[in-house]
């Protein structure tokens, strides 16, 4: 039980930060193109130029997961100097 309320609780700050870093890299325009990067995880302006044509969502790891991971591997090892 404490598992499952432990993953959930990151998830949601994961999901949180994701956000907060969509409103800065956002245009604030919304399109069908915007929801469906944002639905996959993936910022709608990101830093990283993906080539979505040639390559599948799956064969990259989204900005929500790379959050996700970090914040994980960040509980794990005890080092929160990373997080502001």
């Amino acid at each position: 039980m404490e598992s499952q309320i432990r993953r959930i609780g990151i998830n949601v700050i994961s999901l949180i930060e994701f956000l907060k870093k969509e409103k800065i890299y956002g245009s604030g325009k919304i399109n069908f193109i915007r929801i469906k990067l944002l639905s996959k995880g993936f910022y709608s302006l990101g830093q990283v130029p993906f080539n979505f044509q040639k390559f599948s969502y799956s064969d990259f790891i989204s900005d929500f997961e790379n959050i996700l991971n970090c914040l994980i591997l960040t509980i794990h090892t005890g080092d929160y100097s990373g997080i502001k």
